[in-house]
């Protein structure tokens, strides 16, 4: 039976490059969950890849759709962010905003909060 990648080693003119985006046959991971397409893929200048057409037709993704990238286990999930599904954010891109507006001390804070509710 025939590797399923050739043996960059074996050529007598050299190492060759693996071709890209060459599909290896899907088995079962250890998550148990189905895998429909597995690929190969190069991180180019810049950060980029480019998904396999296999990959992108098999879960209906489009130009311009969204991927949420999760780092998990030591790898890379990307997720589509289907319409209408914002992906979760920190609430730490707050931090500082509000610096001031309410006086430059807790005390200050405090002493607003108390006159503001006497108002009412």
């Amino acid at each position: 039976m025939a590797a399923p990648y050739p043996n960059p080693m074996s050529s007598t003119t050299g190492p060759s490059k693996p071709s890209r985006a060459r599909a290896r046959p899907a088995r079962p991971p250890e998550g148990g969950h189905e895998e429909l397409v597995r690929s190969r893929v190069f991180l180019r200048d810049r950060r980029q890849i480019t998904l396999p057409a296999e990959a992108v037709s098999a879960i209906g993704l489009a130009v311009d759709d969204v991927l949420e990238v999760r780092v998990v286990e030591g790898g890379i999930l990307l997720v589509p962010q289907r319409a209408g599904q914002e992906p979760a954010r920190s609430m730490s891109r707050f931090v500082g905003l509000g610096r001031g507006v309410f006086g430059d001390t807790a005390e200050q804070a405090d002493a607003l909060v108390r006159d503001l509710r006497d108002d009412w």
